[in-house]
Formats: structure tokens, C-alpha cells, sequence
């Protein structure tokens, strides 16, 4: 059965709301997924809630992602804490799917095999856009180029692209790829229902 997710917004400083909510799910005993948007590089503000902040008009904001079956557990205790800690929670949202673009150019074919074989990998449930067409090229011309001052490479590959899917699946991919420094991938953008 597809897990179902929640991006909920807690008014709160980040590491008070971090630790309440793994002290919560340890003292409950329960488990599930909890995904911090800040630590994963995942997109939540827009300009304007970027310079609220800075000129701190608006109160500091955590975002987060939580398994639906974590949400009751997570709502009531922060009901039943308010008085003591003064954490609230301000919005939630169910999470349809998510992607992120990405873009990479290279010049050796051996990390251009690596790369096409990362994408070729792909889980299951992810889906990559069609506009993702790898250009490949060999320019035997340039094998000689010892004393050219222009840059010239004999080997060619770049391509761009969204890769979109389920939050659980997508951000294992992600991370992956956040390793492989030739890969150029913009933060994850969240689809809600």
C-alpha cells in the first residue's frame, strides 16, 4: 500500500521543533518517516516569505514531512504542549508527489557512462520527463589539440531533465545523485492535492 504524506508547517525554531518531534516519537515508541525540508533540500519558501523573515516580520517556520499515520500523534501533542513551549502548528498539506530538475554536461566517457547508467537505474515509481534526451558527441578532431590554446574536448555528453515520483522513493534518488558532483540537481519541489 502507497504511504500517504503531509508536509505540515510548525511555528518554531528549527531545533526546538526537530527535537520535539523525535522526543515525541521516541517517548511514544512509534515509528515512521520524518523528513525535514531544511536538511534535505527541499524547497519551502517563496521570495516574499524569505524577506519577511529577514526583516522579522514573520515568526520563524519548520517544514516538514510526516507519514499520515505520525499526523494525529504529532497535532494533539503540540495542541497539548502549547502553553509550555509555545510551538504551533500553522498549515498542513497532503503531498500528491515531488521532482526536481537537473542538468549535466560532461567530458570524459567514463563519467558519462556512469551517468547514463544512474539515470538507466531509476526506482520504479520514479518517472523521468521526456524532455530528458542525452547528447552524446565525438569530436575525433580534437585528439591532438596539444598546443591549441581553444578548448576542445573529444568526448560530449549533456542532457536535462525532471525527475518526478513519490517523496519516499524520490529523495533516496536524490541524495544519490547530490553525491555525484557532475550532476546538477535544483531542490525538490513538493506537489500537494
Amino acid at each position: 500500500m502507497k504511504k500517504i504524506f503531509y508536509e505540515i508547517v510548525i511555528e518554531g525554531p528549527f531545533l526546538m521543533v526537530k527535537g520535539f518531534v523525535f522526543g515525541l516519537l521516541e517517548g511514544s515508541k512509534k515509528t515512521g518517516t520524518v523528513i525535514f525540508s531544511r536538511e534535505n533540500n527541499i524547497k519551502i519558501e517563496t521570495l516574499s516569505e524569505i524577506l519577511k523573515e529577514w526583516l522579522h516580520l514573520q515568526e520563524s517556520l519548520t517544514h516538514l514531512i510526516v507519514e499520515e499515520d505520525l499526523l494525529p500523534l504529532i497535532t494533539e501533542s503540540l495542541r497539548n504542549t502549547f502553553s509550555l513551549l509555545n510551538l504551533k502548528l500553522k498549515e498542513r498539506k497532503r503531498i500528491k508527489n515531488a521532482s526536481f530538475d537537473f542538468r549535466y554536461e560532461v567530458y570524459a566517457q567514463k563519467y558519462g557512462e556512469e551517468i547514463k547508467s544512474i539515470f538507466r537505474e531509476l526506482p520504479p515509481e520514479l518517472k523521468i520527463s521526456p524532455d530528458y534526451q542525452p547528447k552524446e558527441e565525438m569530436y575525433l578532431e580534437c585528439g591532438d589539440g596539444i598546443g591549441s590554446l581553444a578548448t576542445c574536448h573529444v568526448y560530449n555528453l549533456k542532457a536535462k531533465g525532471t525527475v518526478e515520483g513519490p517523496i519516499e522513493a524520490l529523495l533516496p534518488f536524490y541524495q544519490k545523485i547530490q553525491n555525484y558532483e557532475l550532476i546538477k540537481a535544483e531542490p525538490i519541489i513538493l506537489h500537494f492535492d
